[in-house]
């Protein structure tokens, strides 16, 4: 069951693969299995009984839901033992909504046979390269696609593809691979990626630019419980700052008649007490304006960092 590891090599630019690797083959992209990937599913056999193995273990939940379909589907189990038999290691992606969702939607949870990797040599035979008749035959799911188009069009796809798809592996006649992920597909990772970043979550929030990120999470209630729990605490947070900017301001202007002196012995300690200060020649015809943006940047001054945003978090007692 142990596969020698596969080093990953990327042509070094867009022009290299122009002009160097004339020859490469587009294949759909499910998960490049020469690189680890939480997704991945190994196969061997322990006991005379095959066992499914993700990248951490064969007791994680994903590798559990795939030995589920595995004892599930006898052709699939014959193809497993026949590729260990010759001495394969038979490598699938485990697809589907849910815990094993990263970005895309799927509506079913399944295996996708991505190939085998020789246990001696670590060559890759790829499920997609349409020439091994015996991948024809065997196994009994879905394999990825090979595409007959050129480069130019798959840079139009990349461009203008909506993120129902990943994109692509384009693999060159020297065995180089590189992925080729659509534009609208990575910027729904990043921005989902936001959700585990306190300091992109928080700014997100605070600027009211939720809208797209809950999009993205439309059928994850749990994600979308827990932004929730966030937005309503640094919302309250928010309201309580652009109060006491507006009593602090109204404190130095009334009762210390601007005594700079006087009003800082008082009240240097306040949260609000620099943002006064900096904005004493702002007109009170703004001054609601005047709040909200300084509650704002004192909220974000304290999210500038990883560490200071999850401090910032904790703080709020969100869970």
């Amino acid at each position: 069951m142990k596969v020698k590891s596969i080093k990953y090599i990327a042509p070094r630019t867009e022009y290299d693969i122009q002009t160097e690797n004339k020859n490469f083959t587009i294949h759909g992209k499910m998960s490049e299995f020469v690189i680890a990937h939480n997704s991945l599913i190994l196969c061997g056999i322990i006991d005379g009984k095959i066992v499914a193995k993700s990248k951490t273990s064969i007791n994680s939940d994903h590798a559990k839901k795939a030995q589920e379909l595995i004892d599930s589907n006898e052709k699939i189990q014959k193809g497993i033992i026949g590729s260990i038999n010759m001495g394969k290691t038979p490598v699938f992606e485990l697809c589907g909504p849910g815990e094993f969702k990263i970005v895309l939607n799927y509506s079913d949870t399944e295996l996708v046979f991505l190939g085998e990797v020789d246990n001696l040599t670590a060559t890759v035979h790829n499920s997609a390269e349409g020439t091994n008749e015996r991948f024809n035959e065997i196994f009994g799911v879905r394999r990825a696609k090979i595409y007959d188009f050129s480069w130019e069009k798959l840079q139009r796809i990349q461009e203008e593809s909506d993120a129902k798809i990943e994109g692509f592996v384009v693999r060159m006649d020297n065995g180089e691979f590189v992925k080729c992920k659509v534009k609208a597909y990575v910027n729904l990772h990043h921005l989902k990626d936001n959700v585990n970043n306190n300091s992109n979550l928080v700014p997100i929030i605070v600027n009211d630019n939720l809208d797209d990120l809950i999009g993205a999470f439309q059928d994850d209630t749990k994600t979308l419980e827990y932004i929730a729990r966030v937005q309503e605490k640094v919302a309250d947070l928010f309201n309580h700052y652009v109060v006491e900017y507006k009593k602090l301001r109204g404190s130095f202007f009334n009762e210390y008649r601007e005594n700079r002196k006087e009003f800082a012995m008082k009240y240097k300690n306040h949260e609000m007490f620099s943002f006064v200060m900096k904005t004493t020649d702002e007109s009170f015809r703004c001054v609601e304006e005047v709040a909200e943006r300084c509650a704002r940047q004192y909220i974000l001054n304290k999210c500038k960092t990883k560490a200071s945003a999850d401090a910032f978090i904790d703080s709020l007692g969100v869970k």
